[in-house]
């Protein structure tokens, strides 16, 4: 099996991690490349794995600089929560042996396409793995409208606007109250950030639709934030469009997790709540 190491060389354990494991994984596997830059070009990468050592932000990263060629991508968690970079330093070898021994297994999940059009032109191309968000520029608020496939559902004047694929209803959306959705599952959701009403609540709906925002009037200034790793600015006269894109991002997991069991460990979702006594 051809496996690319990719690490986020700004943290000295991850560096140390990377250095003290590329023996071990070089008996068991062909490196074709150790990269430890984070803004490296990964669109002609050729390799069957890439294990990346960082927290979910560098993995998020490495998803997007392989662009359109998606390869099977594995995360050792060297930040916090580690919902894509799910494999604990400490267990990295028994982990890796199991996954080595044996034909590789990985799930495929769906990824957003974002385009910008001022006056009928494309400005903008992006495609986000988690999710995309228009806000203000300022401390101020913001007023979206949201159309799905040409028909304006509703506007949201508030913080702004979070839509967001599955893997990403783990994110940011969830912080803002919106829904958790399965990874497997082609959704895109769509959730207000803190809004000015009462009746403003999460939405689910099918990945076949295209979604269209803009801002209104009175509120000129906005900014448009991918993956929270890239950020354009953006204005009454631009037209945001998102949909489904044909780019999926292959994960790899652990045989001995699923999605249900990372969220109970890592938010203690379901579990009885502590009252004290």
């Amino acid at each position: 099996m051809k496996v690319a190491l990719l690490g986020d060389g700004t943290k000295q354990n991850v560096v140390e991690a990377v250095s003290r494991h590329t023996d071990w994984l070089a008996e068991r596997a062909e490196i074709v490349t150790t990269d430890l830059k984070p803004n490296s070009d990964l669109s002609g990468l050729a390799a069957d794995l890439v294990l990346v050592f960082g927290g979910d932000g560098f993995t998020l990263g490495a998803v997007r600089r392989m662009g359109a060629h998606q390869i099977p991508i594995l995360g050792i968690n060297f930040g916090k929560l580690g919902f894509l970079a799910e494999v604990p330093n400490e267990q990295i070898r028994d982990i890796l042996q199991e996954i080595l021994s044996k034909p590789l297994s990985y799930t495929e999940r769906m990824t957003l396409d974002i385009l910008l059009f001022d006056n009928g032109k494309e400005t903008f191309r992006s495609f986000a793995i988690n999710d995309v968000v228009v806000r203000s520029r300022q401390i101020r608020m913001v007023q979206t409208q949201l159309c799905i496939d040409g028909s304006c559902i509703s506007s949201f004047r508030g913080d702004g606007l979070i839509i967001s694929t599955p893997t990403g209803t783990t994110a940011h959306s969830l912080a803002a109250g919106g829904p958790l959705v399965e990874p497997t599952i082609d959704a895109i959701a769509v959730t207000p950030l803190a809004s000015h009403s009462l009746t403003a609540r999460p939405l689910t709906i099918s990945a076949e639709r295209e979604l269209e925002i803009r801002l209104l009037p009175d509120y000129d200034e906005a900014v448009l934030i991918v993956d929270g790793q890239e950020q354009v600015d953006i204005s009454k006269e631009l037209r945001v469009l998102i949909r489904r894109s044909d780019t999926r991002f292959k994960l790899v997991q652990r045989g001995d997790m699923g999605y249900f069991d990372i969220l109970r460990t890592k938010l203690n979702w379901g579990s009885t709540a502590n009252y004290g006594v």
